[in-house]
């Protein structure tokens, strides 16, 4: 199985040359929406990154962007429905600070942001904060495969 890493896009994951970030949709023009993470206020956030620009919300639920942000590599993520243990932001963390990774589908388009404790999946688009409650959005889990077939049929639609 791959090992999970995070690189700082600007100053590790584009100078390696490297293809193997880890995405969640691509945009209606076909680039890439990577899963990203970023460190906001003490805490490592979840969310998406398009263009070199990373899109997150704040444990305050505030939409912010930055240029200041990780994608996932040398992983296969898998999305499933809310109803197992999902992949974090940062595992190295007190568990009861790590914030769980979701996901769901804004006009057609994946997006990936944070869940709160409420159980509750919160996604900036457009400096907008968009939100599914449980179990309306999916959740990132590794996979030992890049295998779609290994998806749920029905873990797609959220």
């Amino acid at each position: 199985m791959p090992t999970k890493t995070w690189l700082d896009y600007h100053t590790e994951y584009l100078p390696s040359g490297r293809d193997d970030a880890e995405f969640c949709d691509l945009t209606k023009d076909d680039i890439p929406i990577y899963v990203a993470k970023t460190l906001h206020q003490g805490y490592t956030v979840p969310g998406y990154a398009i263009n070199g620009v990373g899109y997150f919300v704040s444990v305050e639920l505030q939409p912010f962007q930055t240029n200041h942000f990780q994608v996932c590599v040398g992983t296969f993520l898998k999305f499933r429905q809310n109803n197992a243990r999902g992949m974090v932001a940062d595992d190295k963390v007190d568990e009861s600070e790590r914030i769980t990774i979701g996901s769901f589908k804004i006009e057609e388009v994946r997006y990936c942001g944070m869940i709160d404790n409420q159980n509750t999946c919160h996604i900036n688009l457009d400096d907008q904060v968009y939100f599914k409650g449980a179990p309306e959005f999916n959740i990132f889990v590794e996979s030992k495969t890049n295998d779609s077939d290994e998806l749920d049929s029905d873990d797609e639609n959220a």
